[in-house]
């Protein structure tokens, strides 16, 4: 009976309360977020290293025990195991019980920047990943079409993939299957070997020819450009015209010593839309999004 009185001599008092609890429901309904999965951490971080070219045992002395040798000691770390194969080192961390995993990868990331003057220059950036529930694929999208792999790719990465990944919500968007363009310079060793030549020579030719580097700055009152200086190759006969040597008897070109060809970068994943190939993108969402 209390709050029945209450009520009744007191109406302004009882509508502004109910009111506002009606705010507090509305916002709280606007801002109510939807997931598949608690947010949650899960105690574990992986780095991922390509190198090219190398062998099990050369991606394990090479690069997967620096990294070790680096990691070990690092506060919330428990253990650390590293998996190495033909062209890749991974390198798997267990933190400890209660550890922040964002700091964790902080220090991760820090100690790799330490050690970057002991790891071969020609190893891809390693790749920090924080097993997180969010980091799961919530959405595979499949292209196909009347054209070929390649055009699909080109269509698919050029045109889409830059819109799919400026989406609010977005953390990241991979591809999937199609075949990437690539000229490739396919070294012929019996005539390496008539003009003393290495593939490491042929390989430092390219690269000192077909390259893209900062060229400074310029400064135009308040103004401030940036230059680069680049000499990318696009096609065939370009690349043939690469001087590998020179000397008082000639030069020795890259159309002498290797085939060059226009063709497509090995295929490594395959994607299938009703049995036909197709171009695929898996999209990941950036952690606490609205996944709806």
């Amino acid at each position: 009976m209390g709050i029945t009185r209450f009520a009744i001599n007191r109406p302004i008092t009882i509508t502004m309360l109910i009111l506002g609890m009606v705010l507090v429901g509305a916002v709280a309904y606007t801002h109510l977020q939807v997931s598949r999965y608690p947010n949650i951490d899960i105690p574990r971080v992986t780095i991922r290293v390509g190198f090219q070219g190398t062998s099990a045992q050369d991606a394990e002395q090479i690069v997967s025990k620096p990294i070790e040798q680096a990691l070990n000691g690092l506060s919330g770390i428990r253990d650390v195991a590293s998996f190495s194969v033909e062209g890749r080192s991974t390198i798997r961390l267990r933190l400890r019980e209660g550890a922040d995993v964002n700091q964790v990868v902080a220090n991760v990331d820090r100690a790799l920047t330490s050690i970057s003057s002991r790891l071969p220059d020609d190893i891809d950036p390693p790749n920090i990943i924080k097993s997180d529930i969010d980091a799961w694929p919530i959405l595979n999208l499949s292209f196909s079409g009347n054209a070929t792999l390649s055009q699909l790719y080109d269509v698919a990465n050029d045109k889409v993939a830059p819109r799919l990944r400026s989406l609010d919500g977005v953390a990241q968007v991979s591809g999937v299957g199609g075949l990437r363009s690539e000229i490739q310079a396919l070294a012929d060793a019996t005539k390496l070997q008539s003009y003393g030549l290495t593939v490491q020579q042929v390989k430092a030719a390219i690269g000192e020819d077909h390259l893209s580097s900062p060229g400074g700055t310029v400064y135009q009152g308040i103004t401030q450009f940036g230059l680069r200086s680049s000499a990318l190759l696009t096609d065939v006969d370009q690349f043939e015209d690469i001087v590998i040597r020179s000397g008082t008897s000639g030069n020795a070109y890259l159309r002498v010593v290797a085939r060059v060809e226009d063709t497509h970068a090995p295929q490594r994943t395959i994607q299938r839309f009703n049995g036909e190939p197709s171009v695929g993108f898996r999209i990941i969402q950036q952690s606490g999004a609205n996944l709806v």
